[in-house]
């Protein structure tokens, strides 16, 4: 990888990380040109999380430090450079989890939107008030298997106030949210995040008919990349609707908090 390879990767890591302020707030998410830490505090692995992306010596170190500082259950990722420190993880007594995709989806879309949505079932794509929050929270929490208090982190009851962030939900006609995400713009990018399909509806084109409708949205209004990293049950729908792997991430953690999870 050349230099501005390198370089533009590194930013885009580092534009996801400053989205993540969806779940741990502007306090708990930090933004470093080796790393990046979005710590909400909650006991629950999936929402304090440390990237780090640096081979500089000592990265890996400060990283694991910083989350172990928040005194709360977590996952350290290694990408980039930081991959070839993994002996310092091993060390340190923790495990690798497994890997997921760094993605990104250049916009607009070369496909309209609607053809995704033309194989799904009859439901309307909505800007999510303050009055539909409650019905978006739930369907996160069924879908990810949260505890309420992990799924308020998740969703926060300010979450469709903040600026520059859209909570966007797909209703069947009885008003039940059957799918939602949170869309967070920084810069001249969007993140993803909590995005969740009813498990009854899944494979049925409402979780592609949503993304599109958000990702046309932020298109719109400027929004130029879209960024995540996904779940093994995400990573299909996010392929089929044109995101390129960028690089892969490993997740580390303690065995006692993800005992079973691996």
């Amino acid at each position: 990888m050349d230099e501005r390879s390198a370089d533009r990767l590194d930013g885009l890591r580092s534009l996801l990380g400053e989205t993540a302020t969806v779940w741990a707030g502007g306090a708990g998410t930090v933004v470093r040109p080796d790393r990046w830490a979005a710590i909400s505090g909650a006991r629950s692995v999936d929402y304090n999380v440390v990237v780090c992306h640096s081979g500089t010596e000592g990265c890996v170190e400060a990283g694991l430090e910083e989350l172990l500082a928040a005194g709360a259950p977590g996952v350290l990722m290694l990408a980039g450079g930081a991959l070839g420190q993994a002996q310092v993880m091993v060390g340190a007594g923790w495990v690798c989890i497994g890997s997921t995709p760094f993605m990104e989806l250049t916009l607009p879309m070369k496909d309209s939107p609607r053809s995704a949505m033309a194989g799904a079932p009859a439901a309307a794509v909505v800007r999510c008030g303050a009055g539909r929050l409650d019905g978006a929270r739930a369907l996160v929490q069924e879908v990810f298997s949260l505890e309420p208090e992990h799924a308020l982190v998740a969703l926060p009851p300010d979450a469709a106030d903040r600026p520059g962030q859209v909570v966007w939900v797909l209703e069947r006609p009885d008003g039940r949210p059957v799918s939602c995400l949170i869309a967070v713009r920084r810069g001249d990018a969007i993140g993803i995040w909590s995005m969740a399909t009813a498990p009854d509806a899944q494979r049925s084109g409402y979780g592609s008919t949503l993304l599109s409708a958000a990702l046309a949205g932020a298109a719109d209004e400027g929004a130029e990349r879209c960024l995540l990293y996904a779940s093994r049950a995400g990573e299909p729908l996010y392929r089929r609707l044109g995101f390129r792997e960028l690089e892969r991430w490993q997740l580390w953690s303690r065995p006692r908090w993800v005992l079973g999870r691996a």
